[in-house]
C-alpha cells in the first residue's frame, strides 16, 4: 500500500500542466490524459488564467497559475511553487474544435 501511494504522488509531482485554449475557453489538462474529454474550464478566452484562484485537473486539486504575461509565469500547488511555464504552441485536433495548446508547466 506504501508503495502505491509513493508512485502516485511521483507521477502527480512528475505530470506535466498545459494550459490552452477550446471552444471559446482557456482550459488546462495534464499530459498522458484525453485532453479534449479531461481537461478543466478556466474561464473564457480573453479572461486572466491567473485570476482562477484554485483548481483541479484530472482529479489533483490546488493548483494556479502565477505570473501571467510576465517572464516569471510559473503553475503553483496549494500556494507553493509547483513548476516553470513555458511557451510550447501545438495544435490539437479534438470533436469538439482545435485546442490550442499554449503553455507547458514542467
Amino acid at each position: 500500500m506504501k508503495l502505491l501511494l509513493i508512485s502516485s504522488l511521483l507521477s502527480i509531482a512528475s505530470a506535466t500542466v498545459f494550459l490552452g485554449q477550446l471552444d471559446g475557453q482557456n482550459v488546462a489538462y495534464i499530459n498522458g490524459v484525453d485532453e479534449c474529454a479531461d481537461n478543466t474550464d478556466l474561464g473564457a478566452v480573453g479572461t486572466n488564467p491567473c485570476d482562477v484562484n484554485s483548481f483541479t485537473v484530472s482529479g489533483i486539486s490546488g493548483f494556479q497559475f502565477s505570473g501571467c504575461g510576465d517572464s516569471d509565469f510559473v503553475l503553483l500547488q496549494n500556494g507553493a511553487f509547483n513548476s516553470e511555464c513555458s511557451f510550447a504552441p501545438v495544435m490539437i485536433s479534438c470533436p469538439q474544435g482545435e485546442l490550442y495548446q499554449e503553455f507547458s508547466c514542467s
